[in-house]
């Protein structure tokens, strides 16, 4: 079976405004494999995902209230393998990059994924100064490309991928990452 995906990629460039928990309750939790297997208890494929991710030695982070989740990311490190989704020559380029973001339903709209994203970026600055942060969305997902945005990353490109999966055999992720492309040719909706 043959997938294409179109991701809009942001760099982060510098710091914006800092703030509290955007909702009282919310509470910040690492992953670990305990927080994983508490959180995702009733839900074995994010549970074996996570668990996954873990192993890879990539940063996770659960904005978590009344002992569910309500917004989790991760970030993948200089020294791991990159985010799952890229093609192999991203996923091995020397940088922190954030993936695999979600805010569940009812709570998004709030401010949590940005709130998310600063914990990212400071884990990443907290790591290496100088860190490059790398985020990618979806091309669709207007409210995302605001969020990262208003943080302090900058639109720096597409990356356009074809998975090829064969059952049995496994999958690949192939795409490249045009960096020149113009803000005007951009998905209809998109706002960057």
């Amino acid at each position: 079976m043959l997938s294409k995906s179109t991701y809009l990629v942001y760099c982060y460039i510098g710091a914006k405004a800092h703030g509290a928990l955007p909702q009282e309750g919310i509470e910040v939790k690492v992953a670990t494999p305990d927080t994983v297997e508490v959180l995702f208890r009733n839900d074995n494929r994010l549970k074996k995902t996570f668990l996954a991710f873990l192993r890879k030695k990539f940063y996770g982070i659960f904005l978590v209230q009344d002992n569910q989740w309500v917004t989790y990311g991760w970030l993948s490190r200089p020294q791991t393998p990159g985010p799952i989704h890229l093609p192999a020559k991203i996923k091995q380029m020397d940088v922190y990059w954030i993936f695999y973001c979600r805010t569940r339903e009812g709570y998004q709209g709030r401010g949590l994924y940005k709130h998310l994203l600063r914990l990212l970026i400071g884990q990443a600055l907290s790591e290496s100064k100088n860190a490059d942060v790398y985020v990618d969305t979806v091309a669709d997902n207007v409210p995302s490309h605001q969020a990262v945005t208003s943080v302090g990353f900058r639109f720096c490109g597409i990356i356009e991928t074809s998975k090829l999966g064969m059952p049995k055999l496994g999958s690949w992720i192939l795409g490249r990452w045009d960096k020149e492309v113009e803000h005007q040719n951009l998905p209809k909706g998109t706002l960057v």
